[in-house]
């Protein structure tokens, strides 16, 4: 397990069911914390790693009080020549969380990652020795591409993103990757993140969200999907 977080986070989903993206960003746009937009909406990619026994996937569905999540992410088309992917960890400590991200050298994606494909990108990296052990072992499990509008509360501490259009796909052969239909469908995920110093506005904007409070992983949901199919 990596150290915990340096920059400790924390986080709140919420399912807009029976609700359009168009309709929930409205919503946030007429929040009362005033939510401003942060960039363009843009499409988000993702490539999951873990055990060939997926035993992060395991320690997530089981809601194991520390856990990681390894993924590479980049954002607009999903293959092809990928100019900026990142190395993204994502850890668990009891409730709180972090994220430690990594550039990473420029990769070309043509329907799949291979194993060796992975290790040649890792090696051509300048990522410290700690993260490179960690990593040994780990291969491709899941990809996952969504839509996305990114939102910060007025006075900047407190983030919002809107998602949807969920698709999931399996990685696991090394030419190409299969689309696979999710087993449950979140349709539109909020998220609210922010630092211990902002709970207490993390907290008044969670109760005035008319959104249920739901964990929802899109790796769950994802590898969930891959077992169905």
């Amino acid at each position: 397990m990596l150290a915990p977080p340096s920059q400790p986070r924390f986080e709140r989903k919420f399912i807009a069911s029976g609700v359009t993206a168009d309709a929930a960003v409205t919503l946030v746009r007429r929040h009362r914390a005033l939510f401003r937009e942060m960039y363009p909406e843009r499409a988000v990619n993702n490539l999951y790693l873990d055990t060939p026994d997926l035993r992060y996937y395991t320690d997530h569905l089981n809601g194991a009080c520390d856990r990681v999540k390894v993924r590479l992410r980049w954002y607009g088309a999903l293959g092809g020549r990928i100019d900026h992917p990142v190395l993204e960890f994502k850890t668990k400590h009891d409730h709180v969380r972090g994220k430690e991200s990594f550039s990473l050298p420029g990769l070309v994606l043509n329907g799949g990652c291979s194993h060796a494909m992975l290790e040649g990108l890792l090696g051509n990296s300048s990522l410290p020795e700690a993260i490179r052990a960690h990593l040994r072992g780990l291969q491709p499990s899941l990809g996952n591409r969504y839509r996305r509008r990114y939102f910060c509360s007025r006075n900047g501490g407190v983030r919002l993103t809107v998602d949807w259009a969920f698709e999931f796909f399996d990685a696991r052969l090394p030419d190409r990757w299969w689309r696979v239909p999710p087993r449950q469908d979140p349709g539109v995920v909020l998220e609210l993140k922010y630092g211990l110093s902002k709970s207490e506005e993390a907290a008044e904007i969670a109760n005035t969200l008319p959104f249920r409070l739901q964990r929802c992983s899109k790796y769950i949901l994802g590898v969930d999907a891959l077992a169905a199919g």
